[in-house]
């Protein structure tokens, strides 16, 4: 390489700290590149490496300075907790639009008194709502309503709904009402990850389509011991009775299988068509729906008839017996012997076991179609 393609450093010390947590000196450099060429000028000629450092003042000129990644030394100093105490350029980006403050917020350096908790990164992320997910928001934080601003990918989600999901909501919060862009509180986030407290009785706060933290938490199995408000319904009349049935979660000795949403659909339909199906010895397999559509004819469609079942002449209003739905999904029982049932137009019960083999993989179409599941999308919690 000629002389003139050589590059020439200047190395400058200009502050000196120690990393917080390990004690490790942590170094600032300004270092100039007098090049040539413009191949490696970033935004301007300085390219800044992180070196041992003294006394660089609170609004020095730099901390701005960026190495070849768009990381300046202020956010190093933020990360390892060397800024000074009367550090002020908290806005000060990076090439991603993390600013310093969110970079300080992460690893808990922030200043005692620092009230700057809207400064927003590029994608809109307060520094805030950086501080609830990493557990470093101060005791007397109270700023909770700050929100994302609304755009794709953006739902207006609250510091407190941030810190929520991640366990870090202080012990006496008490503002679980504060709402996303959909309506979803603070109280369903905890309901969904598991963290109200012991005592919580909102159980009736609501989502724009009326899902309940109630409907949440019983769609996680996440209901206290001796809850008993099992008629909280949303929009539909889907209950939290229904989101418990549906994944499993109903308490033992649970007898009120007759409430119904406005099609009819029982919680003992949506046990029978959920994930572990109705309790041993449930008897009232004739409950119907708007559409005629029994208990029977869900637990057909599941696989979760119990052996001995005989009930098999049940049909719904398009004249579908309980035998013929069973057949089409796969699931008689291996001794089923009226394979020659007729349903109201004509179709035997081998019949339907023949459509059922011949549209295995269209399976899902019929089953929305004539079966749907009441409630869905987003149970549990939407």
């Amino acid at each position: 390489m000629s002389e003139a393609g050589k590059v020439s450093l200047e190395k400058q010390p200009v502050a000196e700290c120690r990393d917080k947590k390990t004690g490790a000196g942590v170094s600032l450099l300004k270092e100039r590149r007098n090049l040539p060429g413009t191949e490696w000028k970033l935004r301007g000629s300085v390219d800044g490496v992180f070196y041992h450092v003294t006394d660089v003042g609170a609004n020095s000129d730099l901390w701005a300075v960026w190495d070849r990644f768009g990381w300046t030394n202020a956010h190093e100093a933020a990360l390892r907790g060397c800024l000074p105490n009367q550090f002020s350029r908290w806005e000060l980006e990076d090439a991603s639009g993390r600013t310093v403050a969110h970079v300080a917020a992460k690893y808990g350096h922030l200043p005692p008194g620092f009230d700057q908790w809207e400064i927003s990164s590029a994608k809109g992320w307060s520094v805030a709502h950086e501080a609830a997910r990493y557990g470093t928001l101060p005791d007397r934080f109270d700023r909770w309503d700050i929100k994302e601003p609304s755009g794709p990918g953006h739902f207006r989600t609250t510091v407190a709904h941030i810190a929520v999901r991640n366990g870090h909501l202080p012990a006496g919060f008490d503002r679980w009402e504060l709402a996303d862009e959909d309506g979803n509180s603070v109280a369903h986030d905890a309901a969904r990850a598991g963290h109200l407290p012991p005592g919580f009785d909102k159980w009736e706060l609501e989502n724009y389509k009326g899902s309940s933290v109630a409907h949440v938490a019983a769609g996680h199995g996440r209901l206290p011991p001796g809850f008993d408000r099992w008629g909280i319904s949303d929009n539909t009349g889907w209950s939290v009775a229904h989101a418990a049935a549906m994944w499993g979660h109903l308490p033992q000795g649970f007898t009120r299988w007759e409430i119904v949403t406005q099609d009819g659909w029982s919680v003992a339909h949506a046990a029978a068509l959920g994930r572990y199906g109705l309790p041993a010895g449930f008897d009232r397999w004739g409950i119907s729906d708007n559409e005629g559509r029994s208990v029977a004819h869900m637990a057909a469609v599941s696989g979760h008839l119990p052996q001995g079942f005989t009930k098999w002449e049940l049909v719904d209003r398009y004249g579908r017996s309980v035998a013929h739905v069973a057949a089409y999904f796969g699931n008689l029982p291996d001794n089923f012997d009226r394979w020659g049932f007729r349903d109201e137009k004509g179709r035997t019960v081998a019949d339907a076991a023949v459509e059922g083999r011949r549209d295995q993989h269209d399976h899902l179409k019929y089953f929305i179609k004539y079966y749907p599941l009441k409630g869905e999308p987003g149970y549990p919690g939407r």
